[in-house]
């Protein structure tokens, strides 16, 4: 998961932010809104 937030960062910041928060299974995690 950190390899593809990595990833997304360069490309949107928003976007590697909430894959963050998303679970391993790409499923909401405990800290998603």
């Amino acid at each position: 998961a950190e390899l593809i937030a990595e990833e997304l960062r360069r490309l949107d910041p928003d976007e590697a932010y909430a894959a963050a928060l998303r679970g391993p299974d790409g499923a909401a995690g405990p800290n998603a809104e």
